[in-house]
């Protein structure tokens, strides 16, 4: 039997969901209605609320840790922002409620409230990231205790990297979920995606006589995402999966725009601003993300220029422009800022635009960062026998992970390959088969990969771990299986429908199949929450007197005593004696 703990902590999880998701779509909701006069006319634009209001939480959350820390305060501003929101359009939503057939509406409520209590069963275990207990928690730690520190970097470089995702987890931390925002952060995101996946698909089938691949974009994500319901970032607040949700919300909303599906004029620019938004945001949330977003913003960009100036709408393209300064630099300014205090650099752990500041990280420090990274990535943290060569990796690599045992490459990269192989072959011969090969074509259809294409040539170049790469093999898998149903488009819509929802359903099953959940410890019976793992510490004084903890074994601290680091340094010291809030620097051999 389930203990009444156990459905305590199920319950405290979907509590905050819920919370959250009102708070985050109630923010989006009025940003929507003040700056581009557009009401909630359905789920869609509800749930594309959500996600701006999470964006732009984020992005007032970097400029509040310039001078507080995240506490209650911020979560209150945040909350009272949102309820603003809700209370605005509460006439909407009760029309959206309102809206469709009573006996779907209970079908899709009771196969969601399902996945949710699903999610909710893993997302109370322990964080089982490795990086959980190396700098995630950490980066917590210090921003839910103090403003932004300068040179953080200094006490270990990892608390340097920025990652603006740590803001969002620090904020859900407070009252019942004090220190519990692991098993909130990326359950709430996921949960919203997996809603956005059904109801896409039920307004697929609802049309019959119109096909948009936006829709179908999303169905073919189903089993591909419902696997990340069964992995361990639904315990942890790793900004992995962010990423991996971020890139398929750009990707779907640029296929809209390349669909030339017709907006009115103030929906259209409301897209355009849903995709720099999140493309700012990922770029915040994490460095590797940059390829991706930046070619998808030139991709649209290019697209929005060359349709708007056979329309002679030069205000339109002023307008653009205005959406595109705006968004990148309400996220990216004070990121840049936030990086410059944290380790002296613009982008840690890039050495370009390195300022003059007495609490810059040593840039020995940040080669030995980049370098290990690099290793740890290519070499699968020491499994594989790397030779001096730059690329000698490439063969002993490609040989491991097209092994079966490890199904993360498998689901993630081997199987889009495989995917992606398969549909080239049919494109190639589509040519060969006119009778059911379709002449009206989308032809723009295809520049959906190109930024996928980009990021994977830099993930190769740079960090080859498939969670760097988010869903970037997955985008061409399902953008090359669209382009292939674009090209057979004349086949009978009833039977297209059943093809596609098989596919779908065919991919659950095959990743469920291939994932060996026994490996990830599901709770029978639990007594609540699973514990956040702990380690023993010891001591560390450095020449000038200041104390840090250290673990006794590895290099994991948890949420240890501030401040701590794995790789303490002699040379180490506070910028103001006796007030860590002042920062740290490393002193000069000399001094």
């Amino acid at each position: 039997m389930m203990s009444s703990q156990f459905l305590q902590a199920v319950f405290l999880v979907i509590s905050g969901w819920l919370i959250w998701f009102f708070v985050f779509v109630g923010l989006g909701m009025l940003i929507r209605r003040k700056f581009f006069n557009l009401k909630i006319a359905n789920f869609e634009s509800l749930l594309s609320s959500f996600w701006i209001g999470w964006a732009y939480t984020i992005f007032f959350l970097q400029l509040w840790n310039l001078c507080f820390k995240i506490d209650w305060r911020a979560s209150l501003l945040v909350c009272i922002a949102g309820v603003t929101g809700l209370i605005w359009n509460y006439k909407d939503l009760l029309q959206i409620i309102k809206k469709g057939n009573f006996l779907q509406k209970i079908i899709l409520s009771t196969a969601l409230s399902l996945i949710v209590l699903w999610i909710a069963d893993f997302a109370i275990l322990s964080p089982m990231i490795y990086d959980s207990g190396l700098y995630h928690f950490p980066s917590i730690s210090w921003l839910k205790s103090y403003p932004i520190i300068p040179g953080l970097g200094n006490l270990y470089a990892y608390l340097a990297y920025n990652q603006s995702y740590f803001l969002y987890a620090a904020i859900l931390d407070f009252g019942p979920w004090i220190h519990k925002s692991q098993h909130l952060a990326n359950g709430l995101i996921l949960s919203v995606l997996i809603v956005q996946i059904f109801l896409s698909g039920m307004t697929f089938f609802r049309h019959h006589n119109k096909i948009s691949f936006y829709h179908i974009f999303y169905i073919l994500f189903l089993g591909p995402v419902l696997i990340l319901t069964v992995t361990l970032f639904i315990s942890t607040s790793s900004p992995d999966m962010s990423i991996y949700i971020l890139g398929i919300l750009v990707s779907a909303k640029l296929l809209s725009f390349l669909e030339e599906q017709n907006y009115i004029k103030r929906e259209n620019e409301y897209n355009i601003f849903f995709i720099v938004t999140l493309v700012a945001l990922g770029i915040t949330i994490k460095l590797s993300f940059a390829v991706f977003g930046v070619f998808s913003l030139i991709l649209l960009f290019i697209f929005c220029i060359m349709k708007n100036v056979r329309k002679k709408e030069k205000n339109r393209i002023k307008k653009i422009l205005f959406i595109y300064v705006f968004c990148l630099g309400i996220a990216l300014f004070p990121w840049m800022i936030r990086g410059i205090i944290l380790s002296g650099y613009i982008a840690f752990p890039s050495t370009i635009g390195a300022l003059p500041v007495d609490w810059r990280i040593p840039y020995t420090t940040v080669k030995g960062v980049l370098a290990g990274t690099r290793w740890a990535n290519i070499s699968m943290l020491g499994q594989l026998d790397i030779g001096p060569g730059y690329w000698s990796w490439i063969l002993p690599w490609i040989k491991e992970i097209f092994k079966i045992e490890h199904e993360h490459f498998t689901i993630h990269v081997t199987i889009p390959l495989f995917l992606i192989f398969i549909n080239s072959i049919l494109i190639f011969f589509s040519k060969y088969f006119k009778k059911y090969s379709a002449h009206n074509m989308k032809k723009n259809i295809w520049l959906l990969l190109i930024p996928s294409a980009c990021a994977i040539l830099f993930w190769l170049s740079t960090v080859p771990d498939p969670r760097h790469a988010g869903a970037c093999f997955w985008i061409l898998g399902v953008g090359t299986t669209i382009i292939v149903i674009d090209k057979f488009s004349v086949l009978r819509l009833k039977y297209f429908k059943t093809f596609i929802i098989s596919f779908s359903i065919i991919l659950c099953i095959g990743f469920f199949f291939l994932k060996n959940i026994d490996k990830i410890n599901i709770p029978e019976e639990s007594n609540g929450f699973y514990k956040i793992p702990s380690v023993e510490l010891k001591i560390f004084e450095t020449n000038s007197g200041l104390k840090v903890y250290v673990p006794e074994k590895g290099d994991q601290c948890w949420d240890a005593p501030l401040p701590y680091t794995p790789y303490p340094n002699a040379d180490l010291c506070l910028r103001r004696e006796g007030e860590m809030r002042y920062g740290f620097k490393i002193l000069p051999p000399n001094e």
